[in-house]
């Protein structure tokens, strides 16, 4: 009598695990993935406070002077994770700041980018050193736009940059910004006077009638 009543429990025991068994499989096969769009979220979350964070580190120093302080140059050094547009826009604040306490200069800019590329005959990555420059001197006087002073040279660093990289045959792309340099120069204009020349003594003056 005990026996079969303990076979009935243990019948019974097992009954009830292969039941669930049973439905916990049905219920992890029934339960949705976790959706990808949290994940999406929480990756744009991260690269919104990365580049918030980021804006911390740009610093403008100033470097090397020459002529007594007549020349100066100041620098930001380069930042991973930005390519040479965002950089600039990154930078522009800080220089034209600076601009802004340097009237009474004559300025010129250079972009410092590393550049890449295959070498054909060997396979091997090659990298090299290359500077953009604004070109000609831009004279910064107390009246001057500094916005548009800026945004004129780093036009044209852009453009050198992309004279470079379209060279046919040389397959040269960007890689990373070294530093950008913000060279400046005193700029003391002529003064005013008289235009007339004064001829040499030894040349006869003529008389008008």
């Amino acid at each position: 009598m005990f026996t079969k009543a303990k076979n009935v429990v243990y019948r019974a025991a097992q009954t009830v695990n292969r039941k669930l068994s049973e439905w916990s499989k049905w219920l992890f096969d029934h339960i949705p993935e976790k959706p990808k769009v949290d994940e999406a979220l929480k990756s744009f979350k991260r690269k919104i406070k990365q580049l918030y964070n980021r804006k911390e580190t740009f610093e403008l120093k100033e470097g090397k002077s020459a002529l007594k302080q007549f020349a100066t140059q100041y620098t930001i050094e380069g930042k991973a994770g930005y390519d040479a547009e965002s950089f600039l826009r990154e930078a522009k604040s800080h220089v034209v700041d600076k601009l802004k306490r340097l009237p009474k200069t004559k300025v010129k800019m250079v972009l410092k980018c590393m550049m890449e590329r295959i070498n054909i005959a060997t396979g091997k990555d090659q990298t090299k050193e290359a500077c953009f420059w604004s070109e000609e001197p831009e004279i910064n006087l107390e009246t001057t736009d500094r916005d548009d002073l800026y945004e004129k040279m780093a036009d044209r660093i852009k453009e050198n940059k992309a004279k470079f990289e379209r060279v046919e045959g040389t397959g040269w792309t960007f890689k990373s910004v070294v530093e950008l340099v913000l060279h400046t120069v005193d700029y003391k204009p002529l003064r005013g006077g008289s235009s007339c020349v004064e001829l040499p003594s030894y040349l006869p003056k003529k008389r008008h009638a």
